[in-house]
């Protein structure tokens, strides 16, 4: 079924020169979701091309399963492609509420972005205390000073030339978690993306908001890394904690049963470590 979808987009966009960006996943999701497959392009407002890349992507696919789509030359459009099942009678009455649909979307994430942009990321870190990390143990505020102190610690072991910068890099690490855009659950995927995008905004360093942005990198063995050496460092502290927070929760992995996926953070870190060579003593933690 895959191979049906991918032929049918393939043949609806090539005379127009566009491609859908490759989602592997969402292809997966569709496949499995459809018997006749019929497939249709359609476009939003222009404007809407003024917000990361990745916002409109999301808006696109997380609830409504549209391909973004680019040109042959690999530059993002302001069209959609949607999968549905059956044949094509109405397809242009179905792709005009579609794009409808995706207006609303597009318009609230525009809303919720310049609303964020308007304040300081920094402003929100008190807000974290309301935010729970894990059941048991304490809020996003705490696990935050936690990473201060290690990536302090950690600096100084590596003879970092200013441990000061991984602690702000800590500092600021949670605070995108509590702006409209990420705390609306269809966008907090967005999570640490959406921190490195306001604070380049709002003129931060180049290390910092790079940093910030990759701390989640990589989510799976194989997956990108943090671009930035402190990026990579705030990574193995914010997974290292985490690790550290599911056993002392008592949610180690059982048999087949792991559904905080404990065991996969263990692969995380340990990717991590080689591919980006850092060479200390886990126990300082």
């Amino acid at each position: 079924m895959e191979k049906i979808i991918e032929g049918k987009i393939k043949k609806l966009l090539q005379k127009k020169k566009l491609k859908i960006i490759t989602d592997n996943e969402l292809l997966d999701r569709l496949a499995a979701s459809v018997e006749w497959v019929s497939v249709m392009m359609g476009k939003f407002d222009e404007k809407y091309l003024a917000l990361p890349e990745k916002i409109i992507i999301t808006a696109m696919r997380e609830h409504q399963r549209y391909f973004a789509v680019m040109t042959d030359d690999d530059k993002f459009t302001n069209y959609f492609v949607n999968v549905r099942d059956g044949n094509e009678k109405n397809n242009k009455y179905i792709v005009k509420k579609h794009s409808e649909v995706l207006f609303a979307r597009l318009n609230d994430a525009e809303f919720f972005y310049r609303e964020d942009l308007k304040i300081p990321l920094l402003n929100n870190l008190t807000k974290l205390k309301d935010a729970i990390f894990i059941a048991g143990l304490g809020s996003m505020f705490e696990k935050v000073e936690r990473a201060q102190k290690n990536a302090l610690k950690i600096g100084k072991i590596l003879n970092y030339a200013s441990p000061e910068i991984l602690e702000k890099i800590a500092k600021l690490s949670k605070c995108d978690l509590v702006t409209q855009l990420v705390s609306e659950k269809e966008f907090a995927g967005l999570r640490g993306y959406m921190g490195g995008i306001y604070l380049k905004n709002q003129g931060e360093d180049e290390v910092i908001y790079k940093s910030v942005r990759d701390h989640y990198l990589p989510n799976f063995v194989g997956d990108n890394l943090p671009e930035t050496y402190e990026g990579a460092i705030l990574s193995l502290i914010d997974k290292m904690d985490n690790l550290c927070g599911f056993f002392i929760a008592g949610f180690k992995p059982t048999g087949s049963k792991d559904p905080y996926a404990v065991r996969r953070q263990a692969l995380n870190i340990i990717y991590l470590i080689l591919e980006k060579q850092l060479n200390f003593n886990l126990m300082v933690f």
